[in-house]
């Protein structure tokens, strides 16, 4: 079952060591996605919202170590929560696929980009302030593919809230 309470959460974070600005920063996402959730509801499109809830909680719970979305959803799945850990895989590199889908997937990774520590930042902002780690071109390669995505799934999302609005 993937429905979680606090409690499990915070002990949750407690087992992986995640720390307190990590926390702040996952629930800063997780209020985020609420919100382009409502829009998206009100649009005609419905996720399951406490399923990605707690993958907004948690995308980041390994985020002090190598690889943190895979490392994360390792440490979710011995925990067994799967279907969170499926989602928290994906988070920080989503399918490249031409066509955006809005998966779960997708709506977590741009909930994410528009966080930047507990903050709400446009994807531009998030990505500038990014771009300055990248040190070799394979980097600022991958980086910009994200930023392309990030963008791309944008796009997708005002697509469906604007066409909604305009029948």
């Amino acid at each position: 079952m993937h429905i979680m309470n606090d409690e499990i959460i915070n002990e949750l974070y407690k087992r992986a060591g995640t720390p307190e600005h990590v926390v702040r920063h996952m629930q800063a996402v997780a209020d985020f996605q609420d919100q382009l959730l409502d829009k998206l509801a009100a649009a005609g499109l419905s996720y399951d919202r406490d399923l990605l809830r707690c993958a907004a909680l948690l995308h980041d719970v390994c985020r002090t170590e190598h690889n943190h979305a895979k490392a994360g959803a390792d440490f979710l799945e011995r925990e067994g929560f799967t279907q969170i850990a499926d989602i928290v895989r994906d988070h920080h590199s989503p399918a490249n696929d031409i066509e955006v889908k809005l998966t779960p997937s997708d709506i977590l990774y741009y909930a994410d980009k528009r966080v930047q520590g507990d903050m709400v930042v446009t994807v531009q902002e998030r990505f500038d302030a990014s771009l300055s780690k990248c040190r070799t071109p394979e980097a600022i390669e991958k980086h910009d593919a994200l930023l392309s995505r990030a963008l791309a799934i944008e796009e997708a999302i005002r697509a469906v809230i604007s066409e909604r609005s305009s029948e």
